[in-house]
């Protein structure tokens, strides 16, 4: 998982990399359990998700939300320096473009973003009693 960001936010570069991952994971399961599709086995290793095809999910899931200017695009540089489009999502968005995940990626993805989702909790919980403890200190 590499080191852990406290956010409430991931980019669609961000999920991207998580979905890829957990493809390849999956792959290599049903590559172990003998349950690779036709398709599958003809290809002879797992579907890249490209994050073009990322962006037009995100699109379509999402279309309101970005026409009302609630959702709004991004932009990072790529290694050569190109200015290239991309989303942040909250977590809750992040899950909602899952769905069209298979339940194996869907499963590992939400774990992780519940994760991210804990680590938030913890940090406000730990700050709220630091606070307190500094309360009772000025008292």
């Amino acid at each position: 998982m590499g080191e852990l960001k406290l956010k409430k936010q991931i980019t669609s570069l961000e999920l991207l990399d998580q979905v890829n991952l957990f493809r390849k994971e999956e792959y290599k399961e049903k590559l172990k359990d003998g349950t690779l599709t036709k398709a599958e086995k003809k290809k002879g290793k797992f579907t890249e998700l490209l994050h073009k095809s990322l962006l037009d999910i995100i699109r379509d899931e999402f279309s309101e939300e970005i026409t009302e200017q609630k959702i709004l695009p991004s932009t990072y540089k790529d290694t050569t320096g190109r200015k290239l489009p991309m989303f942040i999502l909250t977590l809750n968005q992040a899950k909602q473009v899952l769905l069209r995940e298979s339940k194996y990626v869907r499963r590992a993805i939400i774990a992780y973003i519940e994760v991210l989702e804990q680590a938030i909790i913890d940090k406000a919980k730990s700050e709220w009693l630091l606070t307190r403890q500094q309360g009772k200190l000025v008292r």
